[in-house]
């Protein structure tokens, strides 16, 4: 079971823009019901509520880290600092996310709602649980490591790269 969504967006009359690829949630086999961030700093952070399917609500804090690649901290029960993974939330280069509103009633399959990128209006969202994986790598060259990528792989051998530079 994947984390990855393929993404329309809709707004005014137009439906089924290309919304891109977003990797919704962190845990493996677990997908996400509910979604309800939003940031004060343009993007650079999103703060929130989340759900996994069979659970109850958790806290949300995610910090970009390359191009629309956010590092999730979850909590609960007063814990906090949990390693909630690498998500990928949005599709603009150059234009982050700053809200997003969306649910799932159909256990995460399918997940719907709004979003805003910075400087517009809200939009609509439309995600579709995707075959494939996605995976974090760490390049290097030169005299550089750690740099950051994220890769996907789907069931059919073909290979969707995203480099998430930061």
């Amino acid at each position: 079971m994947s984390n990855l969504y393929n993404v329309k967006n809709s707004w005014g009359t137009s439906t089924g823009n290309q919304g891109g690829k977003w990797v919704i949630g962190g845990r493996p086999g677990q997908r996400v019901v509910d979604l309800d961030v939003k940031s004060s700093d343009g993007g650079k952070t999103l703060s929130g509520h989340m759900t996994y399917k069979g659970e109850g609500p958790i806290g949300f804090d995610g910090t970009l880290n390359g191009s629309n690649n956010y590092k999730v901290q979850n909590s609960w029960g007063g814990s906090t600092g949990h390693d909630g993974g690498n998500w990928v939330l949005g599709y603009r280069k150059g234009q982050n996310v700053v809200a997003i509103k969306i649910s799932s009633d159909d256990g995460g399959q399918t997940l719907k709602g709004n979003i805003t990128y910075k400087g517009e209006g809200s939009i609509g969202f439309e995600g579709t649980q995707v075959p494939g994986g996605e995976y974090v790598v760490e390049n290097s060259w030169g005299h550089s490591t750690g740099n950051l990528g994220a890769h996907s792989f789907s069931a059919t051998a073909e290979v969707r790269m995203w480099l998430l530079s930061t």
